[in-house]
């Protein structure tokens, strides 16, 4: 049995039908975007229906010079899974 494939399926069913995460991937991504077109802040918040102070702590742990929407959505799955892992008890 592929864990791996298991803690994917658990983090996206958990984020899309019961909204734990704050910012979706495709919200990241289109972050990404208006970063390369040079809004600010506060017209990316904005842009994707959120409040600014989310996209302010976005960019305090991921720099808006080095923005990468990949790495954020890597980064923030493995720290969710990890956070996660020791509360998940399967039993055969």
């Amino acid at each position: 049995m592929d864990w791996s494939k298991i803690e994917v399926t658990l983090f996206y069913f958990l984020t899309i039908h019961f909204g734990m995460a704050q910012l979706t991937h495709h919200q990241i991504h289109s972050i990404e975007d208006k970063i390369k077109e040079g809004l600010s802040n506060s017209k990316i918040a904005e842009y994707i229906n959120k409040d600014r102070s989310v996209i302010t702590r976005l960019f305090a742990r991921y720099p808006k010079e080095a923005f990468d929407a990949d790495t954020v959505i890597e980064d923030r799955f493995k720290t969710k899974s990890q956070a996660t892992a020791s509360h998940i008890r399967i039993e055969p």
